[in-house]
C-alpha cells in the first residue's frame, strides 16, 4: 500500500526494484516508507481510473503491495490481482501483473502512511482528501470497513467519485467475501460520478 503525496512528490532516485525490496533499512520507519514510495511510484499509471484505499502498511518491513518480491502473505495483492485480472498470481509474475494493473488504470494508497498502531484514521482523512482529488481518480474503492466508515463521507463531500460498498480485507478467512464485495463494488456507480466515466476493466 501507499501514502502517495501528489502535491509534494519526494525526490526519486533510479534503483533496480530487488534492491528496493530487500534493502536494510535499520528499522528507521522513514527509511521503509521511502523505499515503499519508490517501488510505488513505478507503477502510478498516468492517468487513474479505479484509485483503491487501504488502511496501512503492513508491519513487516519486507511486505508491501508493490514490491515485487514478497515470500508471503501478499494478501491483498493476491486478491486484487485476482479479481481485476482473472488469474491467480504467482510468487514468481508479481512484477507482470503489477505492470497491467498500472496498464489498466488501476493504483492504491493508504490511508495512514505507516503501519496501523490502533490511532484514530479520523486524523489522516482529510490529507487522504486531499491526496484523493490531486489523483483525479474515475472512481475509488474503499477496503476494509473501518476505511469505508471513516473516510467515505469526507470523500462524498468533496465530490470525489466514491463507491458506497464495504469491502472487507482479504485475509483472516475472508478471501471469499473479498471476492464476493469486491465484485459488487466494481459494478456499482459511484457517488459524485463524472459525466463521460466508462468504467470497464
Amino acid at each position: 500500500m501507499f501514502y502517495l503525496d501528489i502535491a509534494n512528490p519526494c525526490c526519486m532516485r533510479v534503483t533496480k526494484q530487488k534492491a528496493i525490496d530487500t534493502m536494510s533499512n535499520d528499522g528507521d520507519p522513514r527509511r521503509v516508507r521511502e523505499l515503499r514510495e519508490t517501488a510505488a511510484r513505478k507503477y502510478l499509471p498516468e492517468k487513474v481510473d479505479l484509485l483503491l484505499v487501504a488502511e496501512a502498511p503492513p508491519a513487516e518491513e519486507d511486505r508491501y503491495f508493490y514490491f515485487e518480491h514478497v515470500p508471503s502473505n501478499d494478501w491483498l495483492f493476491l486478491g486484487v490481482a485476482e479479481m481485476l485480472l482473472g488469474e491467480k498470481p504467482s510468487r514468481t509474475n508479481k512484477a507482470n501483473m503489477l505492470a497491467e494493473l498500472k496498464n489498466r488504470g488501476t493504483f492504491l494508497i493508504d490511508v495512514k502512511p505507516y503501519p496501523a498502531d490502533g490511532s484514530d484514521l479520523a486524523m489522516y482523512v482529510p490529507d487522504l482528501v486531499r491526496r484523493c482529488a490531486a489523483l483525479k481518480p474515475r472512481r475509488i474503492i474503499l477496503i476494509k470497513a473501518t476505511v469505508f466508515d471513516a473516510a467515505y463521507p469526507p470523500l462524498v463531500a468533496a465530490g470525489l467519485p466514491v463507491v458506497n460498498k464495504r469491502v472487507y480485507f482479504p485475509s483472516t478467512g475472508r478471501q471469499s467475501e473479498f471476492k464476493e464485495q469486491f465484485a459488487e463494488a466494481l459494478m456499482e456507480i459511484p457517488k459524485n460520478e463524472r459525466k463521460g466515466d466508462i468504467h470497464e476493466m
